[in-house]
């Protein structure tokens, strides 16, 4: 987001800004997605970097191994706002976790898909923010841009009937590179097996 982190935990129905805890020795899975500009998520103490792009999912397996606090932020410079695109990784034992999501419940607002819209607007240095219940589905809709209500998601466009291309997704090398925007983790080795052509074969439809 410009120009901040926002972070859900889909176990716990909560949501934060800026801030993300996770219990020790417990393996995580991010799955990592952008709003407008192209980011990197990074924390060094943890893993390698990952690029987070709109419209697509790309996946980070990690765990922190000591307790502690370490320092994430983007790494893929992203405008004006760049440089407070940081946050703090708190690593805890399993019953600080578990109190740190009683204090997020209990603190945290609801983060309803009108208030996230207004978190998406572009904002500088955001401070800590808590989420104690999240809107269902929220994040696949901003994974497929279809946040505001009527809009189309991009995992359902190629079944729309008037589409030229519905029903034939990623069936050829022409209708592959229309569904590129929808190209997610889940899909990647089949979409890069759909492109792939000989040397000097040209992209016909």
């Amino acid at each position: 987001m410009d120009w901040k982190w926002l972070f859900f935990y889909p176990d716990q129905g909560i949501a934060t800004v800026n801030e993300l805890t996770a219990p020790v020795d417990r393996p995580i899975r991010f799955e990592i997605t952008a709003t407008t500009m192209m980011n990197s998520f990074f924390v060094p103490a943890l893993a390698g970097q990952v690029y987070a792009m709109p419209g697509m999912e790309t996946k980070l397996h990690a765990v922190v191994n000591k307790p502690g606090v370490y320092d994430g932020f983007s790494a893929n410079y992203s405008g004006a706002g760049f440089s407070g695109m940081r946050f703090k990784f708190h690593g805890v034992s399993p019953e600080e976790f578990d109190a740190w999501v009683a204090k997020v419940k209990a603190k945290g607002e609801n983060l309803s898909r009108d208030k996230y819209e207004a978190l998406a607007k572009p904002s500088e240095w955001v401070p800590v923010h808590y989420y104690a219940d999240v809107s269902p589905n929220l994040y696949d809709a901003i994974l497929n841009r279809c946040v505001q209500p009527g809009q189309t998601c991009l995992k359902d466009m190629m079944d729309q009937p008037n589409h030229p291309h519905a029903g034939r997704a990623r069936t050829g090398k022409a209708d592959a590179l229309l569904a590129g925007a929808m190209c997610t983790a889940r899909n990647t080795a089949q979409f890069a097996q759909d492109t792939r052509r000989a040397p000097g074969e040209a992209l016909t439809q």
